[in-house]
């Protein structure tokens, strides 16, 4: 005898009804916060950009700043542009004011060497500290400027600065000259930038250099050192611009930090095979570098007194 059977069990009695979501209810679940998301992360975006982007200006504009009487505004615009140079293939290869730079440099130094005199002169002088240090900045940012160029023209200029560091005290000697090696090692990387341009472009350049050296001065001397240099680069002529002379001579100085600094600037810079015998002799002679000069670090770089990598205590092992 079988069980009388039960009628099927309704598990869903007294629920509401299952319908599918709407789009309208999609759109409130999903996109709504979605857009809401996307438009604060480029909120923060575009502030992120506005605050730690430099100001764009003119090439006229950054001159007329460069040369402003207020040195905030000075040393705030040779600090923006020295950014900008990097992204701007064509105002880091504009001849024109790629000179007008290093005319600002030299007039810098110049400048410089009134206010460290006047500032050490036994009588005293106008010199005052706030204008003393904002000048030494101002220099080190006007070298970065040129470093950031695609072009040669501030090679001799900052040769020179390597050499002798210009006027002041010997740690800010040996500061502008370590920058200046530095400076050397950018702009030799910086300069395949110019390798790498559009041939249209290159000509240009080398023409507005042709134009510029048709006058009198010192600009058009060295807008005709410049083309010169150029026009052998782009032949396959390799020229080291004069920098492995004093590359060879940094990596002979008595200041540890100075050799290391150099021996890094020449993977940046290659010329005939007299300059590359000169280099590869003087790195030769890094190979037993034996850390001499370790005591100037303490006097010109606090907290730099060694060198060495943690832990190995080996003097000249960071030149070798």
């Amino acid at each position: 005898m079988q069980p009388p059977s039960r009628a099927p069990r309704d598990d869903n009695r007294g629920l509401p009804p299952v319908e599918p979501p709407s789009a309208g209810h999609i759109v409130k679940l999903f996109v709504v916060p979605l857009v809401i998301v996307a438009f604060l992360v480029g909120l923060v975006w575009v502030a992120r950009s506005w605050l730690g982007s430099p100001v764009l200006r003119s090439q006229e504009a950054y001159l007329r700043d460069l040369r402003s009487d207020n040195w905030d505004v000075r040393w705030r615009a040779a600090q923006d542009l020295a950014q900008v140079l990097l992204r701007d293939d064509r105002l880091a290869s504009d001849p024109a004011f790629g000179l007008e730079l290093t005319g600002e440099l030299r007039r810098a130094l110049e400048e410089n060497r009134r206010l460290e005199g006047e500032a050490g002169s036994e009588a005293g002088g106008k010199a005052s500290p706030k204008d003393l240090a904002a000048n030494r900045n101002y220099i080190l940012y006007l070298t970065s400027c040129l470093s950031n160029l695609s072009t040669p023209v501030g090679v001799p200029i900052l040769i020179e600065l390597a050499r002798d560091g210009g006027a002041g005290p010997a740690k800010v000697q040996v500061t502008r000259r370590w920058r200046a090696l530095w400076a050397l090692a950018n702009l030799g990387e910086n300069l395949r930038r110019f390798d790498r341009m559009p041939p249209e472009r290159r000509e240009a350049v080398l023409a507005e250099l042709s134009g510029l050296a048709g006058g009198e001065g010192t600009q058009a001397a060295e807008a005709a050192w410049t083309r010169d240099r150029l026009q052998a680069r782009q032949a396959g002529r390799p020229d080291a611009l004069g920098v492995d002379e004093v590359l060879v001579e940094g990596m002979r100085d008595k200041n540890p930090f100075l050799r290391e600094v150099a021996v890094f600037a020449s993977n940046f810079w290659t010329g005939d095979a007299a300059s590359e015998r000169r280099v590869e002799e003087a790195l030769r002679e890094r190979l037993e570098d034996r850390g001499g000069g370790q005591e100037l670090m303490g006097e010109f770089y606090e907290g730099l007194a060694n060198r060495a990598p943690p832990g190995t205590g080996t003097p000249g092992l960071r030149v070798r």
